[in-house]
């Protein structure tokens, strides 16, 4: 990757998405621009307008994406514009419509940027749609992709629907490239940044069970992993001290280890961990199923868990990272890991000291760490969690991380940078309106 300080925050950036969808059964598609065709199932772009053509379940609509302009800057669609589409279970609120059940899921690629479009299966006239402006990807020179289906490439765009989700790459800043992804259970829009190759004919995008890469035939560009919903399953544990009636304040509430035992406390909470669910939580030394002295324990913003409160406590230990969320009110707690062994740019050096490269914003709502991998101690991921949105993703560095590096997070970045200020790679979170 190129050591250039990056002056613009889209660097790599990656965005929270906000529409609500429960994922059930959809075919996955590829990105080499042969469209599967689906029964009662079709959407088209009207040429030199703003209009969309849909059919799904013998209704044809014809749909006007009139606000193309304040998002994409064009007022028409042109025949670069071209679509795939799937039909899922949507939970979606947009500013004009809301969509609760069967949906159409289409994404609209051209070289203004990407449409995102979800209409209702049953009534295709209630919709919403959202835009983004980016130069998309495509398959081999501009000259040759825009044919008839009969003459050439019908759709050439780097644009996929998988059974997980959405993923696209656009180009990013100082010759690099942006992969984007919409996963289908949570609200989120992700991208990451990469460096690509000379020619783009021969790039696909392949996603499986949260993984997601971008290849160059068999030369894998970029490797990333989502964990969609991860706070969803957490064990509970109950505490031996029982809540004494006033509502918990992440303000005043004081919670720790304690240390070299197994035990972590604050007021009116004491939590006793067998070894197995001590494991569960931070994958703790053998030797000593126990904490040690060095653990670090921080907090972040509240967060809501089937309608109650709790106060997310991240476990940076030397060994795993977990999460233990204590309830507002009451005595059972919430428990789940996040990742592996955090990066210690000490460990050679001074061992006894525990200083994990990892970063929490003001807000408590994003947490960051650069993440060593358990089966191969080389390999280093920048990692990015938020529990308020449910969603964290692990990012395969193509380069070492030295001790001199370091993570910061702002309101909505995760930045790895270098001692001398460059930056090597960022990761963001941005909030999007459905129209």
């Amino acid at each position: 990757m190129k050591r250039t300080i990056i002056s613009k925050v889209l660097f790599c950036t990656f965005i929270i998405f906000v529409f609500f969808a429960v994922h059930t059964t959809s075919q996955g598609q590829d990105s080499s621009g042969n469209d599967i065709q689906k029964e009662g199932l079709k959407i088209g772009v009207v040429k030199n307008s703003s209009l969309v053509k849909v059919e799904v379940k013998g209704k044809a609509e014809v749909l006007n994406l009139k606000d193309l302009y304040s998002s994409l800057g064009i007022n028409k669609l042109d025949r670069t514009y071209r679509s795939i589409v799937s039909l899922e279970q949507m939970k979606v609120q947009g500013n004009t419509a809301n969509i609760d059940g069967e949906a159409l899921l289409s994404v609209i690629s051209g070289k203004d940027g990407i449409i995102i479009l979800i209409a209702d299966a049953n009534d295709p006239k209630n919709f919403t749609y959202t835009a983004l402006k980016q130069k998309i990807v495509r398959k081999g020179e501009t000259k040759d992709l825009y044919h008839s289906q009969e003459d050439g490439i019908q759709r050439p765009d780097l644009v996929t629907i998988s059974n997980s989700g959405i993923a696209w790459v656009s180009y990013g800043e100082n010759g690099l490239y942006d992969l984007n992804y919409v996963p289908l259970v949570t609200p989120k829009h992700i991208t990451t940044t990469f460096e690509g190759s000379k020619s783009t004919e021969e790039w696909d995008i392949k996603v499986q069970d949260g993984n997601i890469s971008v290849v160059d035939g068999s030369k894998v560009l970029l490797k990333a992993t989502v964990y969609n919903g991860f706070s969803d399953a957490a064990d509970n544990i109950t505490s031996l001290v029982k809540w004494g009636g006033k509502q918990r304040n992440v303000n005043d509430f004081t919670f720790n280890i304690v240390e070299d035992t197994r035990s972590m406390a604050g007021n009116d909470v004491l939590l006793e961990f067998s070894e197995n669910e001590l494991a569960k939580l931070c994958n703790p030394s053998s030797k000593t199923a126990s904490w040690e002295s060095v653990e670090i324990v921080k907090p972040l913003n509240d967060v809501i868990r089937d309608k109650s409160l709790y106060i997310p406590h991240v476990v940076i230990a030397r060994n795993g990272i977990g999460v233990v969320e204590v309830p507002t009110e009451g005595d059972v707690v919430r428990y789940y890991h996040l990742g592996n062994k955090p990066f210690d740019p000490n460990e050679k050096d001074n061992p006894k000291i525990f200083k994990p490269a990892y970063s929490i914003n003001t807000f408590g709502t994003l947490f960051g760490y650069i993440e060593v991998s358990d089966a191969d101690a080389k390999t280093q991921q920048l990692a990015l969690f938020s529990p308020t949105y449910k969603f964290g993703i692990k990012v395969e560095l193509n380069f070492n991380v030295k001790r001199d590096f370091s993570v910061f997070t702002t309101s909505n970045h995760l930045s790895l940078k270098e001692g001398d200020g460059n930056v090597r790679a960022m990761l963001g979170i941005n909030n999007l309106q459905m129209n």
